[in-house]
């Protein structure tokens, strides 16, 4: 959550509440990097809107990236844009809101539970 983002097109800059990146050798000093292949943002009630649209176009610029993920901070439901052949992004996201579902990160190989990402929070019943 401390590595900004840089977007190539606009150059903006974010810094997402995580990302993975498997193309750019970051250390300890690092700033910012521009190669993430997952961002992942909570969204809030003043977020929601931005992470949503503006933020996430930006985001869909980066050649690298390959799952934008958004978890809602005030219900257990997030939405998952996948890029679908490494080149299109899906018009509309995958939506989960039951915490059995499972989330496929087909490009970091990876099957999570909805569940475990609320698994610290009062959220979950």
């Amino acid at each position: 959550s401390d590595l900004k983002i840089v977007t190539p097109r606009n150059h903006a800059a974010f810094y997402p509440d995580l990302s993975i990146h498997c193309n750019q050798a970051l250390d300890g000093k690092a700033h910012f990097a521009r190669s993430p292949i997952l961002i992942l943002e909570v969204s809030s009630p003043s977020t929601r809107s931005f992470d949503l649209t503006d933020k996430r176009l930006e985001y869909f610029r980066i050649p690298t990236l390959r799952h934008y993920l958004v978890l809602d901070s005030e219900s257990v439901s997030a939405s998952l844009w996948s890029r679908l052949d490494g080149q299109t992004w899906p018009a509309e996201p995958q939506c989960f809101d039951d915490p059995r579902n499972i989330i496929k990160l087909e490009a970091l190989s990876a099957k999570i539970k909805l569940r475990d990402f609320y698994r610290q929070t009062t959220l979950l019943p």
